[in-house]
């Protein structure tokens, strides 16, 4: 959905701005305060060019808001690959042998609750 509104508003705007930059060949010149010569050149080269630091601004921009985001993924994909190595030993172990039960009965879930601080252990295992 994204890319095409993106695609809807970015291709007509392409063409407006194409068009007005082609129809602006007048001559324009610039003085930049810290420089001491003005450059001169067509209102479209300069229209592109803003257009064109504009974009790679925006873009900049964007790319840095991100980064924390990125950072939090590459983190948890760190995470997920150490525990999918550690379940892939585990996995070539082999199963531990049953206890017998005392009394010849089996035992009850709840008779051997297993804790948060346990499972920890298990998977840090």
């Amino acid at each position: 959905m994204r890319l095409i509104i993106g695609i809807v508003v970015f291709i007509p705007l392409a063409v407006l701005l194409g068009g007005f930059a082609a129809k602006n060949r007048q001559m324009l010149k610039l003085e930049f305060w810290p420089l001491a010569n003005r450059i001169e050149t067509s209102a479209s080269v300069w229209l592109l060019l803003f257009l064109g630091i504009g974009i790679l601004v925006g873009l900049g921009i964007g790319w840095l808001s991100t980064m924390a985001w990125r950072r939090r993924a590459w983190k948890a994909e760190r995470i997920n690959r150490t525990l999918e190595r550690k379940l892939d030993e585990r996995a070539d172990l082999p199963p531990p042998s049953p206890q017998p039960a005392s009394g010849g009965a089996s035992p009850t879930p709840s008779s051997s609750p297993v804790t948060a601080p346990a499972r920890t252990t298990m998977i840090d295992n």
